[in-house]
């Protein structure tokens, strides 16, 4: 199972830096419609939601006594249920100024690196406790490795649909 979702993580790490990296510089802070946020919010939106999760897979864990990825399945709907409009917690919400697309796709890149190596060294199946999220609670490395993945995959299709956008002409 860990060498599964090891392997579905890496796969989402590949396509979510290739819809960032499709942009140039100029149409990384183009809006492409209004009320859209820019692929660069997006990215940096994605960088603000995964930039904790080594600090918390460091932290605190304990024994799950439920199924290990009991959540998984609401993760997946909630996240890859691309009918629904999703509000953002604040503490992840972008910012408004430009984004410079080389940093923060480094810093994606980067991230997800150390992601992927901590994944591979930590037991899934804990329930890491220095992080609740909202609604859900805590979650196993399992639920954890889930959210990262249908996340990023429901964000990914809003970059292609940006830069869609961007070049309908």
């Amino acid at each position: 199972m860990k060498d599964q979702i090891l392997a579905a993580l890496s796969t989402n790490t590949t396509a979510f830096l290739a819809a960032v990296q499709q942009f140039t510089q100029e149409q990384f802070n183009q809006v492409p419609f209004e009320g859209s946020w820019t692929a660069g919010q997006v990215a940096q939106h994605i960088l603000k939601a995964e930039t904790g999760m080594p600090a918390v897979w460091k932290g605190e864990s304990i024994a799950t006594d439920r199924p290990v990825d009991e959540k998984a399945g609401i993760l997946n709907h909630i996240f890859l249920d691309f009918t629904t409009q999703l509000k953002s917690p604040d503490f992840i919400l972008p910012t408004g100024e430009p984004k410079n697309k080389t940093e923060i796709y480094e810093a994606l890149k980067s991230n997800r690196a150390a992601i992927e190596s901590l994944a591979a060294e930590i037991d899934l199946e804990r329930t890491y406790t220095a992080f609740s999220m909202p609604k859900l609670g805590t979650l196993t490395g399992i639920e954890a490795i889930t959210f990262i993945m249908a996340h990023s995959t429901r964000h990914a299709q809003q970059l292609n649909r940006i830069y869609a956008a961007l070049h309908k002409d």
